[in-house]
């Protein structure tokens, strides 16, 4: 067996677990060489029968494949099948939630790599970690996140297999050994229609979990499975999950996040390997399938596509036979691609689990390697914070957020409305009553709060913001094409266009609620997704201070009328 040298933090992390009665967690980031310390452990042990525990077939065969080539391991000394065990077994989690103590028993020394999945129900009821500890064997547990994976797993996991060596991306020693890590946050915006529901079902969200005393969709789904939790709690919950999976569905199907994804993917139309993350199979064969119609050759690796047997194929077709390599769960832990640079991930992952093991792809140690890291998400949404998680974690060299915006025709930001529901009307028999403007009384006619005057330079306001809307996005789109060396200038001018278009949509709706063309219901719906409140709109001084006005009057009034009614209609006073 040939291991290159140990570093000095793969030495002290060896010294810890023997001091710690050979049974422990041994936590580095992705890419900072756990296989070779657990290999260095069995080497000091006297190479004694090992069982190695990995998550996935596709793993499996990974480190089956890379322990004669790479380490020169005798090949006949490695099985994958457990019923044939050998010097060293390789076998997943499930085999031996199934078929422990089968494929258990008779090894001298057991490997749990991503530790963290020893937590599952499964593997606890057939309770193999707790026979393997009693047995005395040495235990060795390698993880990327351990402390990521729940407070369930470590509860589990601190009973019988604690961390006793734990380093971070942020420590000092680990950043020699890591490529220079750029964060690019590219933030998308979701359509008119899709921001109005997307937020009305955060409001209903946050009102359920009031009601039902939780605080995430974990929470939810742990009172559905209690027995003991009454039904109307349940239901609470049911319809938060419901709600939930109608939100991701929201985020998934936006098309502009395929487009950025696409657009990133030609900027580095020269590297011969890209990765790329999404959150479900459509979403990926989508980009993938729009790559291969623009000749940029792509594969999309699911469980349907790639069979254990193929990874070996597939990690010699990647970089020649295909340049995109898409993914969704299946490659986010311990595959291990060296030589790529760019990972591109278009999705929300649930945990900090996932979003380590997803970066930790591109982050193999090479010689002036730069690893550039692409999180596309839709402002506005709780993406934003998952977003946030990679800088938190990853620790990068340099965080450049960049705003891609929708990009419309030339027309349809001044004609844009939105879209009212309204009852159709019977044809009209009389004559409409004139259009009037009046400040404070009632007059035959349909009352307005905006003079023609103000009407006019509201009108001529708008369009001003308009253009300097549209002329901002063509700026965009040109610096676009050269990302790397418009970063800077490309995140001021893409907050201006932010600005400017906000402000254009926002005043159409200041022009229609007091021209009476929508309700205050509605005018408060519409302006939620830009993080306005009607309030907020009185005293904002790019308003005219006449309209400001005008505003606050008509809000006051509306607010009234709407006591009035509701005293009205329930008898009070």
């Amino acid at each position: 067996m040939i291991l290159p040298p140990l570093r000095s933090y793969q030495e002290e992390a060896v010294k810890t677990w023997f001091e710690s009665g050979q049974k422990g967690i041994i936590s580095l980031p992705t890419g900072k060489g756990k296989t070779v310390i657990a290999l260095k452990i069995w080497e000091l042990l006297g190479k004694p029968r090992m069982l190695y525990v990995a998550p996935t077939n596709a793993l499996i065969k990974d480190l089956a494949h890379k322990f004669p080539t790479k380490y020169k391991i005798p090949e006949h000394w490695i099985s994958t099948n457990p019923r044939r065990p050998r010097r060293i077994t390789f076998v997943t989690y499930a085999m031996l939630a199934v078929h422990h103590p089968e494929y258990g028993e008779g090894f001298d020394f057991y490997v749990l790599d991503e530790v963290h999945h020893t937590a599952a129900e499964k593997f606890f009821e057939n309770a193999f970690l707790p026979v393997i500890y009693k047995s005395g064997k040495p235990i060795l547990g390698l993880s990327a996140s351990p402390k990521g994976s729940g407070r369930y797993t470590m509860d589990l996991l601190k009973k019988y297999l604690p961390v006793v060596y734990y380093k971070t991306m942020d420590d000092p020693e680990l950043r020699k050994y890591s490529p220079t890590v750029k964060v690019f946050l590219v933030g998308v915006n979701l359509r008119t229609q899709e921001a109005i529901r997307y937020r009305a079902m955060d409001d209903e969200m946050w009102e359920l979990r009031r009601k039902g005393d939780f605080r995430s969709i974990v929470d939810a789904a742990r009172l559905l499975k209690n027995p003991k939790i009454p039904s109307w709690r349940k239901a609470l919950a049911g319809k938060y999950m419901k709600l939930y999976n109608a939100q991701k569905r929201i985020l998934q199907g936006t098309p502009d996040k395929k487009r950025a994804v696409i657009e990133i993917i030609e900027q580095h139309a020269d590297e011969p390997r890209i990765m790329l993350f999404a959150d479900t199979v459509d979403d990926l064969v989508d980009v993938i399938n729009e790559l291969n119609r623009r000749g940029i050759p792509a594969f999309a690796m699911t469980s349907k596509t790639v069979s254990a047997k193929d990874v070996k194929k597939l990690n010699q077709d990647f970089g020649t036979r295909y340049q995109v390599l898409g993914l969704v769960k299946m490659g986010e832990e311990g595959l291990d691609f060296p030589d790529v640079s760019t990972l591109i991930i278009m999705g929300s992952p649930k945990s900090r689990r996932a979003v380590v093991q997803r970066s930790g792809r591109v982050l193999r140690w090479k010689e002036g390697k730069i690893a550039n890291i692409y999180v596309v998400y839709a402002r506005g949404t709780k993406e934003y914070d998952v977003a946030r998680r990679y800088v938190k974690e990853l620790h990068p060299d340099e965080v450049i957020e960049i705003g891609v915006e929708d990009l419309e025709d030339e027309e349809e930001l001044l004609e844009e409305k939105p879209k009212i529901e309204q009852r159709p009307r019977e044809k009209a028999t009389e004559e409409k009553p004139k259009v009037t403007w009046i400040e404070g009384e009632e007059d035959e006619g349909i009352s307005v709060y905006i003079s023609p005057t103000q009407r006019d330079d509201l009108e001529e306001l708008i369009k001003q913001y308009a253009t300097r809307a549209r002329k901002l996005q063509r700026e965009i789109q040109l610096l676009s094409r050269d990302w790397f060396h418009n970063a800077s200038k490309l995140k001021r001018v893409s907050e201006e266009y932010k600005i400017a278009d906000t402000r254009a949509r926002v005043l159409m709706m200041v022009r229609d609620y007091l021209s009476k063309k929508i309700s205050f219901i509605q005018f408060k719906e519409y302006l939620k997704p830009f993080g306005y409140s009607p309030n907020m709109l009185t005293i904002e001084s790019w308003i005219p201070s006449e309209v400001r006005k005008n505003l606050l009057d008509k809000i006051t009034k509306d607010k009234i009328e709407a006591q009035q009614a509701w005293k009205k209609l329930f008898r009070w006073g």
